[in-house]
C-alpha cells in the first residue's frame, strides 16, 4: 500500500505526503509546458462550479507522463482516471473552496459536476501533485486544528488556525476522499501555482470507463502514446 512506502510522509491521520517525488527534469518540462499558455487559456465558461471557469487549463496531452508516473506510486491496489488538465492559480484570485473529494459510495446524486468516469462516488483518495514558482497557496483541513485533532464546527471558518501544508513544485499529497477530510487552498501571494488532481479508486472498484494503468488494453492501445492513443487515453471509454 503507498502508505507503507519508506518514502511516504504521514502528515495526520488520513493524509500523506509524498516530498519531491516528481523528479526535477519532469517539473522543468511541464513547468515550461504550462508557463507556455498565456493566463487566459486558464479559463473554461462549462463547469457547473465557477471557481474552475478561471483555474482550469487547456488539455495537455503529455501530461500521460506524469499520470503514469504517479500511478505507479498507488498502483497496484489503487487506479487513477485519466487528467489532460491542470489548474492554475495566480495572485489576486480566492483560494479553492473548501470541499470533499466524494460524497461517499451510493451518493452520485449528490456530485455537483459531470463525473465523466463514473468514479466520484468510488474513490477512496484524492491525490494533488504541485508545479510552478509560487509563494502561498497553502491546502489546509479546516476539520483539523493545527495540532491535526478535530476540532468544533463553529472553529472551521478559521482557515488560519486549520491544519495546512505548503506544497513546493514536486510535491504530491494524498488524503482521504471522505468528510472529515474536506480542504481548501488559500490564495497564492506570488507567482503560479499549478496542481495536477486526480482520484484514486480502489482496483477492484474502478469501473471500465477508462483504460486501467498496466492493462492488456491499455498497453494494446494506450502504451504506443501516438496522437490518437493519447486523445482515447483522455476520453471516457464508450
Amino acid at each position: 500500500m503507498f502508505y507503507n512506502r519508506p518514502d511516504c510522509i504521514k502528515l495526520n491521520e488520513g493524509i500523506y505526503l509524498f516530498k519531491g517525488y516528481i523528479p526535477q527534469d519532469m517539473i522543468d518540462r511541464y513547468t515550461k509546458i504550462f508557463n507556455s499558455f498565456p493566463p487566459e487559456s486558464y479559463t473554461k465558461t462549462e463547469n457547473v462550479v465557477e471557481w474552475y471557469n478561471d483555474h482550469t487549463g487547456p488539455y495537455v496531452f503529455e501530461l500521460i507522463d506524469l499520470w503514469e508516473h504517479i500511478s505507479e506510486l498507488i498502483y497496484p491496489e489503487y487506479l487513477i482516471n485519466p487528467q489532460p488538465q491542470v489548474m492554475a492559480s495566480y495572485p489576486g484570485q480566492s483560494g479553492m473552496f473548501v470541499h470533499a473529494d466524494s460524497p461517499g459510495q451510493g451518493r452520485a446524486d449528490m456530485l455537483t459536476q459531470p463525473d465523466s468516469y463514473s468514479t466520484c462516488s468510488l474513490i477512496d483518495y484524492g491525490l494533488v501533485a504541485y508545479f510552478g514558482d509560487f509563494t502561498g497557496g497553502d491546502i489546509y483541513y479546516p476539520s483539523f486544528g493545527k495540532d491535526g485533532q478535530l476540532r468544533p464546527q463553529e472553529q472551521h471558518q478559521d482557515m488560519d488556525e486549520a491544519f495546512s501544508y505548503k506544497p513546493e513544485p514536486g510535491d504530491i499529497v494524498i488524503h482521504s476522499a471522505y468528510s472529515p477530510y474536506e480542504h481548501g487552498t488559500k490564495p497564492v501571494l506570488s507567482g503560479v501555482r499549478y496542481a495536477f488532481s486526480g482520484f484514486a479508486t480502489e482496483a477492484a472498484m474502478a469501473p471500465n470507463t477508462f483504460y486501467h494503468y498496466k492493462s492488456p488494453e491499455y498497453i494494446e492501445h494506450i502504451s504506443p502514446k501516438t496522437q490518437e492513443a493519447l486523445y482515447k487515453w483522455s476520453m471516457p471509454r464508450v
